[in-house]
């Protein structure tokens, strides 16, 4: 079955108010959001519903024996790129598509799937880490801070620690 737009259902066996809820939501949907929904039903009318809907004159929704999503509703088709083609191509591909660039042969195949994290790992690799003179890294922790010099920064007034027993490393004794 194609599907065209939202379908709202209630659950697996649906009594009165399961089918009532259904319809009532789509028309929610449709009237406030203007969105394409139709009210739908999982399973099988019972009697009790069968009388309700004859009783009104109304048609019951539609039967949908499955409703679970199928691959192409789900999926996501993402630019591409080549091994050949330069860095910045697989940069603005991840950038898009939130850290990841799917990489391809020239017939379409597979190749690899590069993340950020893989291409700074790689990077470091071939060029090396950048220290900045005036960063140094917390061993423990990985975390880059300032390099205490016991000298304000050119241009910064000296500023004292508020616990003076707690940052002696650092800071200058008088």
């Amino acid at each position: 079955m194609k599907s065209s737009g939202t379908y709202v259902i209630g659950h697996i066996n649906p009594d009165t108010d399961a089918i009532a809820s259904a319809l009532g939501y789509a028309w929610l949907l449709q009237e406030r959001d203007g969105s394409e929904t139709t009210a739908a039903r999982a399973g099988h009318l019972n009697p009790q519903t069968t009388w309700v809907f004859d009783q009104l004159q109304l048609v019951p929704p539609r039967y949908l024996p499955d409703a679970s999503p199928r691959f192409a509703q789900i999926a996501h088709r993402y630019d591409t790129t080549t091994p050949k083609r330069p860095l910045r191509d697989v940069w603005a591909i991840a950038n898009k598509t939130g850290g990841v660039a799917p990489v391809l042969n020239l017939d379409g195949t597979p190749y690899g799937l590069l993340s950020v994290t893989s291409l700074f790992n790689f990077l470091q690799e071939k060029i090396g880490a950048h220290q900045h003179p005036r960063l140094r890294t917390n061993r423990r922790s990985g975390i880059e801070r300032p390099a205490q010099t016991g000298r304000p920064a050119p241009g910064r007034p000296a500023c004292r620690h508020p616990y003076p027993d707690v940052a002696n490393y650092h800071t200058p004794r008088p």
